[in-house]
């Protein structure tokens, strides 16, 4: 976690995400980029009497001091922290992903605005479709999150083999804030696999407790028929200051036929969600 990108619009939101880094990066002496992205002009917009370049190039300097000015006074209340500011052009979403991928980025963190009823399958989040498609950690920092120490965080599993792939870097994380980590697997309440599953817990939990003997962990389980209500008000289950969930990979098929759980969870969180990328 020494590389941290923050796409800032300037709004509320995405200043809290950079705060929210801001903390990671000191913790773990690390670095941010602070990243804005311009929409250019093109003739058809400012018509054909103009010079489109200088306007594009007089609009990305008005935009990078900007954020400069916004991340000298980030780094002022967090000293030693080093921010660093770039401009660049949209398509958002492809170019975030591009950027971090081209500067070897360890983790992204953004704001993410709220959604209800259908705006959750609906409304296209910038967020939740760089979340989709990246292939490192991202973390979302929700409109409505009050700043917190990161004390508490659950990681939901279904003993899933992506979940392998996720616990170095949350168990990094989590020794860094010093935080315990609670694993959390929801089952049916009459599930016929139960005592299968509750043998799985607790050969799962003894092998995490000797991979990852250094941190403070527990376990539980948790009776549930519905799986995403009981996600989107877990916080009131089990109190949390982060939630971490692994994304599983799924097929062109699943792809048509089932709405990414992940993404629906960007829309209605109001704490931080981390989700990292695994293997299928």
């Amino acid at each position: 976690m020494k590389r941290i990108l923050v796409p800032v619009d300037f709004s509320p939101t995405s200043k809290k995400a950079l705060k929210f880094a801001a903390g990671i990066a000191l913790k773990t002496k690390g670095s941010i980029v602070a990243y804005h992205l311009i929409t250019p002009e093109t003739t058809n917009t400012v018509g054909i009497y103009h010079d489109v370049k200088v306007i594009n190039e007089r609009k990305e300097l008005s935009s990078l001091k900007r954020l400069q000015r916004l991340s000298r006074k980030i780094s002022g209340d967090y000293p030693g922290l080093s921010i660093s500011a770039v401009v660049d052009r949209k398509p958002v979403v492809g170019n975030i992903l591009k950027f971090s991928k081209e500067n070897h980025i360890d983790l992204i963190v953004m704001g993410t605005q709220g959604a209800s009823g259908l705006q959750k399958v609906t409304v296209g989040s910038v967020a939740a479709k760089v979340l989709s498609k990246s292939e490192i950690p991202v973390l979302l920092v929700p409109e409505k999150y009050v700043s917190a120490p990161v004390k508490e965080i659950v990681f939901t599993t279904n003993f899933d083999a992506a979940d392998r792939y996720a616990f170095p870097f949350l168990f990094q994380l989590a020794g860094y804030f010093d935080a315990c980590v609670t694993i959390v697997n929801l089952m049916h309440p009459y599930d016929k696999t139960r005592e299968e599953t509750e043998k799985n817990i607790e050969s799962y939990g003894y092998v995490l407790q000797r991979e990852y003997s250094d941190y403070k962990m527990q376990f539980r389980q948790l009776k549930t028929t519905s799986i995403n209500e009981t996600m989107e008000q877990l916080h009131k289950e089990i109190p949390y200051d982060l939630l971490v969930v692994a994304r599983r990979k799924l097929s062109w098929s699943s792809r048509i036929f089932k709405q990414s759980f992940t993404k629906k969870m960007a829309y209605v969180t109001t704490l931080p969600l981390l989700i990292i990328p695994g293997e299928s």
